[in-house]
């Protein structure tokens, strides 16, 4: 047993050959560990993972089985852009792999693929610190830090942050290869690597994605100082980054412009400033609760007091920073140590720094600069982002002083010995004042976090066991973080998803009509995980979850982000269920989770009628309604006057001049076919007059008249019409994102202004 703890130690301590095999099977097995934890106790990645992720990528499923392209969706804001949507998941591979060969993918299985999102990215960390010369215990000590510390567990509920995540040590490691490889050959490979890795990483266009990107522009810089020639070299990642990226971001900022929030405001942002109170939980993860379930601590009421203008927008998932007592103590061994620091350490070093001031936010001026002359910066709500980027840094960091214990002898410095002692000191007494202050005094999270790091101090003179306490850091991160109160949630306790939920959504069906007749319901009121279930069950609904909404849609309806409470706000034109909006939107059902009485007036509530109960949602019939298709003889100038009460015998169309026809329907319609992708109509036109289809207009839809491409008009404010000559016709509607027109005009409009 002692020879194979001595054989395992020198393999791992890069003494031997074999470490990296080991390092990289014990990394195997702890991820194998870590994520068996949510199948067997039945729990789920919650929140927005399963209220907004889960939802999109089984709309996304489902439409490639049924072969559309999962550009556009009916099922969410009477219609939306998912193409232009960063949350789509339509260019995340590992997650378009699984939409392509599993049409009803469920929870668990979706949460299963996000975690293995970690294993690659803890891979990564692997490759990239053993292109840096580092031992194998040096990378498997960080690819567990970047695996299951910090954020990284506890905001798994951010999905696609976590796939942003899992790509930056690839990235770096391929931008290493691509400026410093041995061969040109070698280096113009990992160039166009990195392009691919880089630009498919960006495609996310998430926060974390983006301040991934300014970190890899800062290694670029770091890498090439003193070889400034050597910049030619990413040409081809520039090349291949620039052709995966622009078309998809052109689409996204094009919605932004016309979205509820085209950028973010100062203050706005900073309510998601990372609380410094919040690092404590490096030395005492249950500082605030966070692993009991009683949490207490920033983003709670008391804590506005505070916080940056008054305002906290943090909870326990963003407020948790514990990487593990041993990775802790090395750091702090390391910092307290003389001599050379590894390859690498001084641009994670920097890294760490710009990711910390970055998530702090307004309570250093660092992030007012940053919003300031950063691009970008202000397309974003939340600083603390930033702490996915801090905890990929102190995982290398861990790596880097990992090294520095392996190799450099007990040289300590006094100086930075009472640095340390004094930052433990400060800690220590910002944690009293804290629990005074909050009255928590029965409560000990930080003296056991102490003891913990101290033992972990004395476990670092046994350098004879490395596997051991490889083995300890392993178990302490996954004990504290896998399936815990911040990430995991009972699966049973996901309504939508239950049987009750599918005969709910069932009962909404059956009253909707079929497929030739479509009509829209609205639900609200029924809890989180409903505001987009609807995706998952082919309903077409009015509201929905999404942080990317047209202002113009949200301003005329008045559906805003969340639909979750027993509240449906009123807008400009929708007014009640019995206005013209309301009945060209064609809601025929209501679903909500308290009585229609005590929600809204009778004015706003119109002639709905109670039709009964399904669980717990009070079902609505309105009988208002009107029809997807409709055939209108009379078209009248749009000066924004109100939409005509009777939208059959009328229809408002921007640009015109004057009136045109004459009132009442012109003719009668009936709908051939229609997909995500595409609608086919046949039209018997008895006099000249309009189709209107009441589905949002967009640009990137386009109409052909019996082979034709006709120019499509704005129809009452939101949806669209062609003009149409006495006669059958066949129109066809095909949603085109990628179209040159709509591309030019996209561009167009970006660069030059509305």
């Amino acid at each position: 047993m002692r020879a194979t703890m001595t054989s395992m130690t020198a393999a791992l301590a890069g003494e031997r050959d074999g470490g990296w095999r080991w390092a990289a099977g014990f990394m195997l097995l702890a991820w194998l560990v870590y994520a068996l934890h949510w199948p067997l106790v039945g729990a789920v990645i919650p929140w927005d993972a399963k209220d907004f992720y889960y939802p999109m990528l089984r709309a996304l499923a489902a439409a490639r089985a049924d072969g559309d392209s999962g550009f556009w969706t009916p099922f969410l804001y009477s219609g939306h852009d998912l193409v232009a949507d960063p949350q789509s998941w339509l260019f995340v591979p590992g997650f378009r792999l699984l939409a392509e060969l599993n049409g009803a993918p469920s929870m668990m299985l979706v949460d299963q693929v996000q975690l293995l999102h970690l294993l690659a990215g803890g891979c990564g960390v692997l490759l990239l610190l053993r292109r840096f010369g580092l031992a194998p215990a040096s990378g498997l000590l960080a690819a567990l830090v970047f695996m299951f510390g910090g954020v990284a567990a506890s905001r798994l509920q951010h999905s696609l942050m976590t796939v942003s995540y899992a790509y930056l040590p690839w990235a770096l490691w391929l931008l290493h290869n691509a400026l410093r490889g041995e061969s040109l050959r070698q280096r113009l490979w990992a160039s166009a690597a990195f392009g691919v890795i880089g630009g498919v990483m960006a495609l996310d266009r998430d926060q974390t994605a983006f301040l991934n990107c300014w970190l890899l522009i800062g290694a670029a810089l770091w890498w090439l100082r003193g070889n400034w020639s050597r910049a030619a070299l990413l040409l081809p990642a520039a090349l291949i980054g620039a052709a995966l990226l622009t078309l998809p971001i052109l689409l996204t900022l094009d919605a932004l412009a016309g979205s509820t929030r085209p950028d973010i405001g100062y203050e706005l942002a900073a309510y998601g400033s990372q609380q410094p109170a919040s690092l404590l939980t490096l030395l005492a993860p249950d500082m605030f609760g966070n692993l009991s379930g009683a949490y207490w601590g920033p983003g709670q009421l008391p804590w506005m007091a505070l916080a940056p203008f008054g305002n906290d927008w943090t909870d326990e998932t963003t407020n948790y920073l514990y990487i593990g007592a041993l990775p802790l103590a090395l750091l702090i061994m390391a910092v307290v140590r003389r001599g050379p620091w590894p390859q690498g350490s001084g641009l994670f070093a920097a890294g760490a720094l710009f990711a910390l001031l970055y998530a702090l936010g307004a309570f250093t001026p660092a992030f007012r600069l940053f919003y300031d002359w950063l691009p970008g910066v202000s397309l974003y709500r939340r600083p603390n982002d930033a702490a996915f980027l801090l905890n990929a840094m102190l995982a290398l960091l861990v790596g880097a002083a990992t090294q520095r214990w392996l190799q450099i002898p007990r040289d300590l410095s006094r100086r930075r010995m009472l640095l340390a002692g004094a930052a433990l000191t400060l800690a220590f007494s910002a944690a009293i004042w804290l629990m005074t202050r909050f009255d928590r005094w029965s409560e000990t999270p930080l003296l056991g976090g102490l003891v913990a790091l101290a033992v972990a101090f004395a476990l670092l003179r046994w350098r004879q066991a490395l596997p051991l306490l490889c083995l300890l850091a392993a178990t302490d991160l996954i004990a504290r973080n896998a399936a815990a109160p911040f990430n995991a949630y009972p699966a049973a306790k996901y309504p939508a998803y239950s049987a009750e939920g599918a005969r709910l959504a069932q009962a909404i069906k059956e009253r909707l009509g079929s497929d030739d007749a479509p009509y829209r319901a609205e639900i609200f009121g029924l809890g989180g995980d409903w505001q987009n279930a609807p995706m998952v069950y082919g309903i077409e609904q009015t509201l929905g979850y999404d942080p990317l909404r047209r202002a113009d849609y949200v301003a005329a309806s008045g559906a805003y982000q969340n639909n979750h409470q027993a509240v449906r706000r009123l807008g400009e034109l929708f007014t009640g269920y019995d206005s013209p909006l309301a009945r060209l939107l064609g809601i025929a059902v209501v679903a909500t989770g308290r009585p229609i009485e005590d929600i809204l007036a009778p004015d706003a509530r119109g002639s709905l009628r109670f039709i009964g109960k399904a669980g717990d949602a009070f079902l609505y019939e309105n009988p208002s309604a009107l029809p997807r298709v409709m055939v209108v003889g009379r078209a009248e100038p749009d000066e924004g006057q109100a939409l005509p009460n009777d939208p059959e015998d009328r229809v408002l169309i921007p640009g015109l001049s004057a009136p045109r026809g004459e009132a009442g329907p012109a003719g009668v319609a009936r709908i051939l076919s229609r997909t995500r992708d595409e609608w086919r109509i046949v039209v018997e036109m008895g006099r000249p007059g309009y189709l209107v289809l009441n589905e949002l207009a967009h640009p990137a839809w386009q109409a052909s008249v019996d082979g034709r491409d006709l120019p499509i008009l704005r129809a009452n404010r939101l949806f669209r019409a062609v003009a149409l000559p006495t006669g059958e016709h066949t129109v066809v509607w095909r949603f085109q994102p990628f179209a040159r027109d709509r591309l030019t005009d996209a561009a167009r409009l970006l660069f030059v202004g509305r």
